[in-house]
């Protein structure tokens, strides 16, 4: 096996890293269904200083017709639960598992790239390990891990390392062709790139001007993350299902969100008192009712001077907006001490986007 330049190919692993941040989504408004059968979701999202780190090793190469897998060059995920001190190993030929299915399109994505440009080229055999600051399932864990697996990706098929292991001298995609790439892996994981705060109407994600440090506790339901996962759609088609009754004239209770441009007007003042009084998502009451335990946690946040509460989207997760670190610690505190709450945490807003580890 040679290299383009005609010498003997390195035959060691090589790896790539890269560091992907959590998100809270301060904003969701879920339009109603147009003729067309879409329509318009909007949403704010923040960047926290919760990592994720993804890294890559290829341990080989094979020819594109011999990776023998239905994960293509996938042979492991490994998970790293840094808070909890655990080492999980996942089998990366069960896409319904949330810790393999996002990384694993991640890396059938940018490989079917490289393959259009080299289609006759060797492929990396790659092995998958996630560094985890972030609870599963919760605060964009698994857009973070695509996504910054997909920057690992780009590392092992067009760094430096990648030619003298075998692998073919093809352009590397940049960083707006990245997160192109990015949305064809789930809707949140492009945002993931950018970083800091923001807005998407449903056409990529676009910066929004903020000022200040935002401080949060979070909290899940007791039984949300050993419970089924709640689903975008079943979610969704229980909003049009309250809209149909309000417009019977039933009584019922739910509060949809306002314009997107308040949250927007509010993150431009440093008094994170602001930003909390247009905390909004059209799913709050609809999560709640199916894990009661936010709702309860929710009335202990508050009761403990919280600037705002909100579900964060479609999440089994209760964001509780702070004055600084310490209210946020002392709020996780009384949140988890009340026994309604699972896994409680506290984080700072962050402006990194994805990045690679040297």
């Amino acid at each position: 096996m040679n290299t383009a330049a005609g010498g003997p190919a390195d035959t060691s692993p090589w790896q790539a890293s890269a560091t992907a941040q959590g998100a809270v989504c301060l904003f969701t408004s879920i339009g109603e269904p147009q003729s067309s059968g879409t329509r318009e979701i909007v949403t704010v999202t923040q960047s926290l200083d919760l990592t994720e780190t993804v890294t890559v090793t290829a341990t080989g190469t094979v020819p594109p017709d011999r990776t023998g897998r239905s994960t293509g060059p996938v042979i492991s995920v490994t998970v790293v639960d840094r808070a909890r001190g655990t080492v999980r190993s996942h089998d990366p030929e069960q896409p319904d598992d949330p810790s393999v299915g996002p990384v694993v399109r991640a890396v059938t994505v940018i490989v079917d790239r490289y393959r259009k440009l080299a289609p006759d080229s060797l492929l990396p055999q790659v092995e998958i390990r996630i560094g985890r600051e972030i609870p599963a399932g919760v605060l964009a864990c698994a857009d973070a891990d695509a996504a910054a697996t997909l920057a690992a990706m780009r590392d092992i098929l067009h760094g430096r390392d990648a030619v003298d292991h075998g692998l073919a001298p093809v352009p590397g995609p940049d960083d707006s062709e990245l997160r192109s790439l990015a949305s064809l892996v789930g809707p949140g994981v492009p945002a993931r790139f950018i970083g800091g705060t923001v807005l998407d109407k449903g056409s990529g994600p676009v910066p929004v001007m903020t000022r200040g440090v935002r401080h949060w506790a979070f909290a899940t339901d007791d039984r949300s993350l050993a419970a089924e996962p709640l689903s975008v759609e079943k979610l969704v088609a229980g909003l049009d299902s309250l809209r149909e009754a309000a417009n019977r004239g039933e009584r019922v209770y739910y509060i949809l969100a306002g314009s997107v441009t308040h949250i927007q007007r509010a993150l431009l003042d440093e008094d994170p008192t602001v930003v909390g009084g247009f905390l909004d998502n059209d799913l709050h009451a609809l999560v709640c009712s199916f894990r009661p335990g936010l709702r309860l946690s929710m009335n202990v946040a508050v009761e403990a001077e919280a600037l705002g509460v909100v579900v964060s989207g479609a999440e089994p997760t209760l964001a509780v907006l702070c004055a600084d670190r310490d209210h946020a610690v002392e709020v996780a505190a009384a949140v988890a001490g009340s026994g309604h709450a699972g896994p409680t945490l506290v984080a700072s807003s962050s402006p990194h986007g994805v990045r690679s580890v040297p």
